[in-house]
This record gives C-alpha cells, sequence and structure tokens, in this order.
C-alpha cells in the first residue's frame, strides 16, 4: 500500500509541476486592444504595471530555467527519495527515527523551559536593577549612552572590561550616595 501511496504522490506532484512549468503563456486576443483601448499599455507604465510585468519575466525566466533540464533531474531526484521514504516506511525505519527526533525535540523543549524558569528570578532582578540605575541616571536613553561610552573608551583606550565594569561600579556607587554629578 505504502509503495502505491508513493507512485500516486508521485504522478501527483508531476501532474502540479508539469502544469506549472511546462505551460505556454497565453496570449492577449487580437480585439483585445480595441476593447481596452491601450489601458493595459498605460497600466504598464505604472509602478504596479512594471512589478507586474517584472513578475511576469521572472516566471518566464523560471519556466526556461526548469525547462532546460532541471524540471526532469529534480523530478527524478524526487522520485528517488520517495521510493527510499517509501521503503523507510514499509521496513519501521521511519517510524524509529520520526520517535527518536520526537523525543530529542521533547528532551531539547524541557531543558528549555528548565533553564527558563532557573534563569527567570535572575532576568527579573537584572530587570529590576538596570530600571533603578537608568532611574538614577535620568533615563533608559541617558543609560545607553552611559554603557556606549564605557565602551567606545574601553575600544579607544585599550582598557579591559574589568576596568570598564569597575568604572561603572564606581558611577553607581555615586548615584546611590545621590552625588549624580560625578556621572
Amino acid at each position: 500500500a505504502m509503495a502505491a501511496d508513493g507512485a500516486q504522490i508521485r504522478q501527483v506532484l508531476g501532474g502540479i509541476l508539469d502544469a506549472k512549468y511546462r505551460m505556454r503563456p497565453a496570449t492577449a486576443h487580437p480585439s483585445s486592444a480595441k476593447k481596452f483601448g491601450g489601458a493595459m499599455a498605460q497600466e504598464s507604465k505604472t509602478f504596479m504595471g512594471m512589478m507586474g510585468n517584472l513578475a511576469d519575466q521572472w516566471a518566464r525566466f523560471r519556466n526556461l530555467v526548469m525547462a532546460s533540464g532541471l524540471f526532469d533531474w529534480l523530478t527524478g531526484r524526487l522520485g528517488r527519495l520517495l521510493d527510499t521514504l517509501d521503503r523507510m516506511a514499509a521496513s519501521g525505519s521511519l517510524q524509529r527515527i520520526a520517535e527518536q527526533v520526537g523525543k530529542r525535540l521533547v528532551d531539547a523543549f524541557k531543558a528549555a523551559e528548565a533553564a527558563v524558569e532557573w534563569a527567570w528570578p535572575w532576568i527579573k532582578k537584572l530587570a529590576l536593577g538596570l530600571d533603578w540605575i537608568a532611574g538614577k541616571m535620568g533615563g533608559w536613553g541617558n543609560m545607553a549612552g552611559v554603557f556606549t561610552g564605557l565602551y567606545l573608551t574601553k575600544k579607544a583606550t585599550g582598557a579591559s572590561c574589568r576596568e570598564g565594569i569597575a568604572e561603572l561600579n564606581q558611577c553607581v556607587a555615586a548615584l546611590r550616595r545621590g552625588r549624580r554629578e560625578a556621572i
């Protein structure tokens, strides 16, 4: 039953791809120019008309690429892939792989959940601390300016990260003492 399903899938996909990539573009009926009085020519000069023409050209190019042999190559490869999947389903190996992948995904999500649960109190404390510092500095913009200044100073002077943090600690200590002018 599985091989028949694969064959049926290949047949349906082949029909869809054939219809999409082997069709010739339709040509306009000769009477349409009289009927629409040049409206299409005017529309093709607008931005949306040009975008539509670009999309048409892209579709034409895609069709030419597919007709150059890529379509046949891809359908052959897809057919072999479907055959392999059919064999794997029949032997049970596809089910075993799916179970392994599912178990590993569950384990990964459990680990991520545990990490977030562990880190969440620390994240909240960090956010409260940063909010307190930003408030003392006159807002988040000022705090961002201080951190940017520390970073640029480090880059310009070659100061270590430890020295930059020491400077920041001095600034925070000064804020705690209420001496904003120290910043």
